[in-house]
C-alpha cells in the first residue's frame, strides 16, 4: 500500500506534500499494511487537520459533494505548473491533448488482503510520454 497525500480543495499545485506527511502521526507515515483501528482514526483525523488548516473549513461529510470536488480538482490541475511543464517538455500541443478527463469508478474489495490493489493505468507512460501501457498497483 503506498501512502499518498492529496491536494486539498483551494491548495495551489506543489503545496500539499512532505511538509503535511511529516505532521502525520509517525506509526501512520509510509508502509503500513497491518495498521489498527486507533491507529487509522489518528491518521484520519491527521488528514481532516490538513484539509481544515487548508481550506479553511470541514471536509464536506455528503459524499457527492466530496466527489464533485475531487473532480473539479482534476479539471483545475490541467493548468497547473506540473501540468503545463510536462506539456511543455513533451512538446504536447493543443492540438494533441486540449484538456483532461476523469473516470469515476466503483471500488469493490480493494484491500481485501493480498490479493487485492487498487491501481491506475495509463496509455502513455506518464514519465517519458513514450507509446506504451503502463501502470502502477497499490
Amino acid at each position: 500500500m503506498q501512502e499518498t497525500c492529496r491536494r486539498p480543495r483551494g491548495a495551489r499545485p506543489g503545496e500539499v506534500g512532505a511538509g503535511e506527511r511529516a505532521q502525520l502521526p509517525l506509526r501512520c507515515r509510509g508502509r503500513n499494511l497491518d495498521a489498527r483501528a486507533g491507529a487509522l482514526e489518528e491518521l484520519a483525523q491527521a488528514f481532516l487537520a490538513v484539509y481544515r488548516d487548508r481550506t479553511g473549513q470541514p471536509l464536506p461529510v455528503d459524499p457527492y459533494e466530496q466527489l464533485e470536488r475531487s473532480i473539479e480538482a482534476v479539471f483545475r490541475s490541467w493548468n497547473g505548473k506540473r501540468a503545463v511543464d510536462y506539456r511543455l517538455q513533451f512538446r504536447i500541443t493543443p492540438a494533441m491533448a486540449n484538456g483532461t478527463a476523469v473516470n469515476v469508478c466503483t471500488m469493490v474489495f480493494g484491500n481485501m488482503g493480498d490479493d487485492s490493489a487498487t491501481g491506475v493505468g495509463f496509455t502513455r507512460n506518464p514519465g517519458t510520454g513514450q507509446n506504451e501501457i503502463y501502470g502502477c498497483l497499490f
